[in-house]
């Protein structure tokens, strides 16, 4: 049976805010014969994927959304995973994206063909696709990390990573372990601490945190975006060089960043107060040297009685829970991985 080969101009991986983006300018310019491949079955991308508990983002939302098409009705300055998927559903649906959309069709290799002038892209579906132009839009946060420690596949309890989440996972009355204090993990210690018995949260290196000072918007403030759009375009370029300014403290006035470790402090000095547990949610290298988080419950998490900040290096895990380097058997019902993502993987 012959093989399937369908053609195009542009041929496009990933359904999430890149792919869809190219996708809404191709077609502002008349550029229509493009395809969108995507492995899942709707579009959102990361916003799509990462479900897991507390999941959002920690760039404001009017900066975190296409400049074309703001949203008046954010429901807070920093928004959560469920509302930037349904604005990425809707961007989908007004600029009509769908019918170029390949859903549940996974690309597994394009290569150039220099003698005919073409991308061969093929698919899990074995056809194949030639298209002038190839443009992979598969973003970072898809494909989850694993950390190196021994004994992985050992434990006997439930585990899951955050890029991952399963939303049957009942944690009500469970001793659970979270391994990493990243991105993600700032978001999920808080949003699971509630629920369990005991957390117990494995530090390998203490992150910078910053106040997210998040905010909810009301009806008053969607209504005068909406009568008046210039102010939340206003808003986000004032967000936009809020942000840039970080650039001259981390090129040339390294000392402006004391500015940011001071924040750092005085958030973390308001909600926890035993100075030992400060010294360990403190880093112990200069901000900016790894990327800058944000989390108003972060910290004031760690004041709760039921979780635990552990800094001792994990040894290996085991059948009922994690091995320090001091010696001590952490035993857990369900392990948390919020170790990142594989930043280089396709998607």
């Amino acid at each position: 049976m012959a093989e399937q080969i369908r053609t195009c101009d542009v041929a496009i991986v990933g359904a999430g805010f890149a792919g869809l983006g190219v996708g809404i300018e191709l077609n502002k310019k008349g550029l229509h014969d493009f395809v969108i491949f995507e492995g899942e079955d709707d579009v959102g991308g990361s916003w799509r994927t990462n479900t897991y508990p507390g999941c959002a983002c920690d760039v404001p939302s009017h900066l975190y959304s296409y400049s074309f098409e703001p949203n008046p009705k954010w429901p807070e300055a920093y928004s959560r995973q469920e509302d930037i998927k349904k604005y990425i559903e809707h961007c989908a649906d007004k600029y009509d994206l769908r019918k170029n959309i390949r859903f549940n069709t996974k690309v597994i290799s394009a290569s150039f063909d220099a003698e005919k002038g073409h991308w061969v892209v093929k698919t899990n579906d074995g056809s194949i696709t030639h298209a002038r132009v190839f443009v992979p839009a598969t973003g970072a946060l898809s494909h989850p990390k694993y950390p190196d420690i021994k004994g992985l596949k050992s434990f006997k309890g439930q585990s899951v990573h955050a890029a991952r989440w399963d939303s049957e996972l009942d944690l009500s009355g469970k001793k659970v372990a979270v391994i990493g204090t990243g991105a993600s993990a700032i978001q999920v210690v808080p949003g699971v601490a509630d629920d369990v018995a005991e957390l117990n949260v494995f530090q390998r290196t203490a992150s910078w945190v910053l106040p997210r000072k998040n905010r909810i918007y009301t009806e008053k403030d969607h209504l005068r975006w909406n009568k008046y759009p210039w102010l939340q375009r206003s808003s986000r370029l004032a967000l936009y060089w809020l942000m840039e300014s970080a650039l001259p403290a981390l090129m040339w006035y390294p000392k402006m960043l004391k500015l940011g470790e001071k924040l750092h402090r005085s958030h973390l000095n308001k909600a926890i107060k035993d100075p030992e547990l400060r010294g360990k949610l403190t880093p112990d290298y200069r901000i900016g040297c790894k990327r800058t988080l944000v989390s108003d419950d972060y910290f004031p998490t760690f004041a709760r009685d039921n979780v635990n900040l552990i800094t001792d290096g994990i040894e290996k895990i085991m059948a009922k829970g994690i091995k320090t380097q001091d010696g001590q058997l952490h035993e857990v019902d369900v392990i948390i991985y919020a170790s990142g993502y594989e930043i280089g993987e396709p998607a």
